[in-house]
């Protein structure tokens, strides 16, 4: 083994095999490799690694009668080591003992028996100290060394600050986002659903209660780059939701204690502005990926529509040949009709059904949310889905031709969700 510093090298002599064995298939499918400050054990292999922007850990300080938890924050290695069969704790933590002691480090805490040993060593190094430690633990008769290296940082804010997913990457599923929660850097939409007006229920005490808040409703599960550690997000939201005035009703799990365990960590928080903001965030994982889902309710209150009816409609159609209709929604990047748009539907087809002679074009439109192809082809389906409706009710398919024009004729502004709301809709077109 040797650890490499500026100015200093150390070849540690005690380790006694001269091969390495290959690494895990894991550490292989991850891409791990040995730290640059540290070159492993001989005789070693990895068998997983971590490697963060930014994270939290917690070490051992003092000594090891009464040790006390150093917690710290920066730059963040972790690689997982298992050992030689022949080696020991003892000789493990003596080697790094010594090797670090030369290359200028200072030995914080060792501690340990025969089950598990541990230690802590640091070095000043620029603006911050530069911290090793490990805890080691025997699995199948191998010693096994979680190697952490942490250069100490104060934490970036890596928030997205133009919204939508990184260049030359998309997200899984497109869906608006609230203005009032910008997704971390990296991160791409997994799943989403939105509703411009719903109810959710939400936590608005420390001791878990909760209550069902109306309003314009989120529901995303973002999918964060690997560089991003559980504790970042946490620490990233807790932060930024108090910087923007929202008061964190709930909180459950410490950030730190999850630097990549698959623990969860809840976050709630609250404000009131003319409108009540409600934001809720969980981290968790899946099929190794970090996740956070997010529900955000941005409380207001319903605005009042139009009535919908055959009459109303003939009227637009008589006057000006084409109806903008709203009310016929669907699922979120689907062409599915969801069950509200009933009343709305049921009032087209009494439309055509008492007026014989008339023929129709329904046309599809979108927001631009997402990329005019997928919205062309959407809208097209969506114009197919409600001549289908209606062809179940009895309506003549030669009656009725369909179009998508997809987010090429919006009629509001697509900058806020009242626009957009206002740009996805079905337009009923007269066809003489």
């Amino acid at each position: 083994m040797k650890v490499s510093h500026p100015g200093a090298a150390v070849v540690l002599l005690l380790a006694s095999v001269a091969f390495a064995e290959e690494d895990s298939r894991t550490a292989r499918d991850e891409g791990c490799k040995d730290s640059s400050l540290i070159n492993r054990f001989p005789g070693s292999r990895i068998e997983e690694c971590y490697h963060y922007v930014w994270s939290e850990h917690v070490f051992q300080s003092g000594p090891k009668e009464k040790p006390t938890p150093l917690i710290v924050g920066g730059g963040y290695e972790q690689i997982v080591y298992a050992m030689d069969p022949k080696q020991s704790g003892l000789e493990v933590l003596r080697n790094f003992e010594n090797a670090l002691k030369k290359a200028g480090f200072t030995i914080d805490h060792t501690s340990g028996s025969e089950a598990s040993r541990a230690l802590t060593a640091h070095k000043e190094e620029g603006s911050g100290k530069l911290y090793v430690g490990f805890q080691t633990r025997e699995i199948n008769g191998r010693v096994w060394v979680p190697l952490t290296i942490l250069k100490e940082s104060p934490m970036p804010m890596r928030l997205s600050k133009t919204g939508g997913p990184p260049p030359g990457k998309e997200d899984l599923e497109r869906c608006p986002e609230p203005k009032s929660l910008p997704r971390m850097a990296g991160a791409l939409i997994r799943s989403c659903k939105h509703s411009a007006f719903d109810e959710a229920e939400v936590i608005v005490s420390a001791d878990g209660g909760k209550a069902k808040l109306e309003g314009e409703v989120f529901k995303i599960v973002y999918r964060n780059d690997p560089t991003t550690s559980p504790c970042e997000l946490a620490r990233t939201y807790e932060a930024w939701l108090k910087q923007q005035g929202f008061q964190v009703v709930a909180q459950s799990g410490k950030p730190n204690d999850f630097a990549h365990a698959e623990r969860g960590y809840e976050l709630t928080g609250h404000k009131e502005k003319g409108q009540r903001v409600n934001v809720s965030l969980e981290t968790d994982f899946d099929v190794g990926y970090l996740q956070l889902k997010a529900l955000v309710v941005e409380g207001k209150a319903m605005e009042q529509q139009l009535e919908v009816s055959a009459a109303s409609l003939l009227a637009d159609l008589r006057q000006n040949g084409r109806v903008a209709v709203y009310g016929i929604n669907f699922d979120t990047n689907k062409a599915t009709i969801t069950s509200d748009s009933e009343k709305v539907l049921t009032e087209v087809q009494k439309l055509l059904a008492e007026n014989k002679d008339l023929k129709l074009k329904i046309e599809g439109h979108t927001d631009n949310v997402g990329k005019p192809a997928m919205n062309l082809a959407l809208s097209k389906q969506r114009a197919a889905a409600v001549k289908s409706w209606l062809a179940k009710k009895n309506i003549q398919g030669s009656r009725l031709a369909t179009d998508g024009l997809g987010d090429t004729k919006p009629v509001a502004d697509n900058q806020d969700e009242q626009g957009r709301a206002k740009n996805r809709r079905v337009e009923l077109v007269r066809q003489d």
